[in-house]
C-alpha cells in the first residue's frame, strides 16, 4: 500500500530513496537538508556550523588556508551558503576547489566553482518549470500546478532543484543555483 507496508521491519532502518518519492510515502521521517537557513532567509547558525565542522573534518583549517587563502573561512562560509544545506554539495564544491591548478585558488577558480553548478542547473531546468519554481522560492511551499504537473515536480526534487527543510514547520526553497537563474530570468 501508499505507507510503504513491504518495508516495515522491527528495527530502526534508514533507507535511501528518491526524494520524490517522500511525498508520496506516510508515517516515515525523510531527512531534511541541513537548516543553513530559516524559512525567511536568515541565516541559522547552528546549521552553518554544522557544515562548517563537515567540511573541517574532512579537510582540517590548516588545509582550508591552503586551499581557499587566507580568507578560507570567509570563503567557506559562501560555499556552505551557496549548497543550501545539501551536504553532498559541499563535498563536491570541495573536491571541485581541490582540482585548481594552483593553491590557494584564486578569485575566478572560486567562482567557476559556482559557475558550473549554475551550468548544471541550466541544462536540467527547464523553462516550463520556471514560473513553478519561481512559486516555490516565493511561497515556500510545494504545491503542484495539475496532476500533469507531477513529474516536472518528481524530477526537480530528484535533481535537488528544490529542497525540503524542517525548521518547525516544513517548507520548500529552490536550489541557490536556481535562484540565481530565477533572478537572472527576472521571476
Amino acid at each position: 500500500g501508499g505507507d510503504g507496508q513491504y518495508v516495515k521491519l522491527p528495527v530502526h532502518v534508514i533507507y535511501t530513496f528518491p526524494p520524490a518519492l517522500a511525498t508520496r510515502i506516510n508515517h516515515y521521517k525523510f531527512l531534511p537538508v541541513i537548516k543553513i537557513k530559516t524559512r525567511e532567509n536568515e541565516p541559522n547558525e547552528e546549521g552553518i556550523k554544522a557544515m562548517r565542522l563537515m567540511a573541517l573534518q574532512r579537510i582540517p583549517e590548516s588545509g582550508m588556508a591552503e586551499l581557499l587563502g587566507d580568507d578560507w573561512s570567509d570563503r567557506l562560509n559562501e560555499i556552505i551558503a551557496y549548497t543550501g544545506g545539501y551536504p553532498r554539495d559541499l563535498m563536491l564544491m570541495l573536491r571541485a576547489a581541490l582540482g585548481a591548478s594552483s593553491f590557494p585558488i584564486d578569485k575566478e577558480s572560486f567562482e567557476n566553482i559556482f559557475g558550473d553548478f549554475l551550468n548544471e542547473f541550466k541544462q536540467l531546468v527547464t523553462r516550463e518549470d520556471m514560473e513553478w519554481l519561481a512559486k516555490v522560492a516565493k511561497n515556500k511551499e510545494l504545491a503542484y500546478d495539475n496532476k500533469d504537473h507531477s513529474a516536472s515536480v518528481d524530477k526537480m526534487l530528484s535533481v535537488h532543484a528544490v529542497f525540503r527543510y524542517l525548521n518547525g514547520d516544513e517548507w520548500h526553497d529552490v536550489h541557490p543555483a536556481v535562484a540565481k537563474i530565477l533572478q537572472r530570468e527576472g521571476l
